[in-house]
This record gives C-alpha cells, sequence and structure tokens, in this order.
C-alpha cells in the first residue's frame, strides 16, 4: 500500500544543514569569503583577456602588413621575370639581325625574311 502524501517520513532540511555547517552567521562570512575571491579571480582573468585581445590585434596588423609586403614582391619578382624576358627576346633579335647583315643579302631580302617570320 502507498504512504498518504503526509508522510512522517521525510527528514528536515534545514536541521541537516544547521548539522553540517554551523551557524548561519559563519556559513555567510564563508559565502562572502569565496565571493570576494571569485570577483577576484573574474579581475584578473578579465585583465589577462584584455592583454591577450591587444596582443591578438597586434598580430593580425602585422600579418596583414606582411600579406601586403609579400603581393608587392611578387609584383616585383613578376615585373623584374618580364623585364628579363623582353631582354632575352631583343639580344636574340639583335644576334638575328647581326646574322642577317654579315651574310650580304639586301635590304628586301631582309624584309621577306623578317616578314615570313
Amino acid at each position: 500500500m502507498p504512504r498518504p502524501k503526509g508522510s512522517k517520513s521525510k527528514g528536515t532540511r534545514t536541521t541537516a544543514k544547521r548539522k553540517a555547517g554551523g551557524s548561519i552567521a559563519e556559513q555567510l562570512t564563508q559565502v562572502g569569503v569565496e565571493l570576494e575571491k571569485q570577483e577576484a579571480l573574474m579581475v584578473a582573468l578579465g585583465a589577462d583577456v584584455d592583454k591577450l585581445t591587444s596582443a591578438l590585434k597586434e598580430k593580425k596588423a602585422a600579418y596583414r602588413t606582411a600579406g601586403r609586403t609579400v603581393a608587392k614582391l611578387t609584383k616585383e619578382k613578376e615585373a623584374l621575370a618580364e623585364q628579363e624576358a623582353e631582354e632575352a627576346r631583343l639580344a636574340e633579335v639583335e644576334k638575328l639581325a647581326a646574322a642577317v647583315l654579315s651574310s650580304g643579302k639586301s635590304t628586301e631580302e631582309i624584309m621577306a625574311f623578317l616578314n615570313q617570320a
């Protein structure tokens, strides 16, 4: 048979707490001390977060600057490679022109040869 709702077998919670922790005033002081410790810890952690946030901003700025520098140097390298290729083409054309002129051909023959190439 089930117990009725007003069963007397329940223990009271207030007496269990009083026995375990002592007086209410002592418990309040302990909770207050613990609260102060937690607040101090939160302030310290907040300061750490602020330092890390500023360090992160600095590192992101340095990363952006380095990215821009890499892009600039890459463009300069490509321009230099194009310039070297153009110089090589000009040197080849000069060699070809010198070879054609030294062969003793006439101007019309040289122009016809260049038009074919």
